[in-house]
C-alpha cells in the first residue's frame, strides 16, 4: 500500500472514474473509494465494484502508505478517514479542475477543463495506456457527469477529445445513458416542486440569477442533478440553491453561460 489513491466523500462519477483512472497512471496502488457515494455511483459499484481493485477507508493501513494522490479535490475536509495523512512524511500529488484547497501538495495538476479525469485520460493517452471497455465507459460517465454530456459552459477542446479517445476504447454510450439518467424518486421530486414555489430571481450586471435557501431533514442524494433540473425549468443564468439540514449549509451552483463562472466546491 504504497501509494493509494482517493477521493472526496459523496463521489460522484466523475471522483470514481479519475480515482480508477489514476491507479493506471501510479502503477501498483490503490484505489480508496469513500464510504459515502453518490446513488449513482452506488448503483454502478453494486454491480461492477469487483471489476476495479478497489477498498474502503477502513481498510487502509496508514502506516504503510508512502504516498497519497488526491482526486477532484484539494481540501482535507472532503477525504474519508485520512486526517492522519496530515501529520505523515509521505509525498501528495493532486489532480484537479476546482480552485486550490489546503492541501499542501508535492505535486498538482491543476486546469481549467470540464472533468477532472480529463487531465488523467491525457496522460493514460500520452503513455500509450490500453483501457478496456469497462473501464473507458466508467470515465466516460464521469466525463460526461460533470460537462453535462459535453455541453456545460465549463467544457473544453480537451474534454471532447477525452471523449473521443475514449469511445475509440469501447466506452458503451447506453451504459452511460443508464446510469446517468436514473428517474428522479418521490423525496428528490418533493424538493424539485418545494424549490418551485419559493425562488428569489435577481438581475445582476444583466445576468438572471436565481436564489433558494431549502430546509432538508436527513440526508437527500441527488442534490446536484435536481439544481440543474430547477435551472432549466425556471430560466435563469446560474441558480444557487442552499440547502439547510441541521444547522449546516450545503451550496449548489449551476450556470448556463460560459460568463459566469459556477462551481461548488
Amino acid at each position: 500500500m504504497k501509494t493509494i489513491i482517493t477521493s472526496h466523500k459523496q463521489t460522484d462519477f466523475d471522483a470514481l472514474a479519475s480515482i480508477v483512472a489514476a491507479t493506471y497512471i501510479y502503477p501498483g496502488s490503490t484505489g480508496v473509494v469513500p464510504s459515502e457515494v453518490s446513488s449513482n455511483v452506488s448503483r454502478f459499484l453494486s454491480t461492477h465494484k469487483t471489476a476495479f481493485e478497489l477498498i474502503l477507508p477502513k481498510e487502509v493501513k496508514h502506516e504503510q502508505i508512502e504516498r497519497l494522490v488526491v482526486v477532484d479535490t484539494g481540501s482535507w475536509q472532503r477525504l474519508d478517514r485520512m486526517d492522519k495523512c496530515k501529520d505523515m512524511d509521505i509525498e501528495i500529488h493532486i489532480w484537479d479542475h476546482h480552485a486550490p484547497g489546503n492541501i499542501d501538495a508535492d505535486k498538482a495538476t491543476r486546469e481549467d477543463v470540464g472533468a477532472t479525469v480529463t487531465l488523467l485520460i491525457r496522460e493514460i493517452e500520452k503513455n500509450e495506456i490500453k483501457l478496456d471497455p469497462l473501464t473507458s465507459t466508467l470515465m466516460l460517465l464521469g466525463l460526461y457527469e460533470d460537462t453535462g454530456r459535453l455541453s456545460f459552459p465549463s467544457t473544453t477542446s480537451e474534454d471532447a477529445r477525452a471523449a473521443a479517445f475514449l469511445l475509440d476504447n469501447g466506452a458503451d454510450l447506453n451504459v452511460a445513458h443508464f446510469f446517468l439518467n436514473p428517474p428522479f424518486e418521490e423525496r428528490q421530486k418533493e424538493i424539485l416542486f418545494e424549490m418551485m414555489k419559493h425562488t428569489e430571481k435577481l438581475n445582476i450586471h444583466n445576468f438572471r440569477i436565481g436564489i433558494n435557501i431549502i430546509p432538508l431533514e436527513g440526508k437527500t442524494t441527488t442534490l446536484a442533478g435536481i439544481v440543474s433540473t430547477y435551472r432549466s425549468i425556471i430560466n435563469v443564468d446560474a441558480i444557487f440553491a442552499i440547502f439547510v439540514t441541521n444547522g449546516r449549509s450545503t451550496v449548489i451552483a449551476r450556470s448556463g453561460t460560459e460568463s459566469l463562472n459556477a462551481v461548488s466546491y
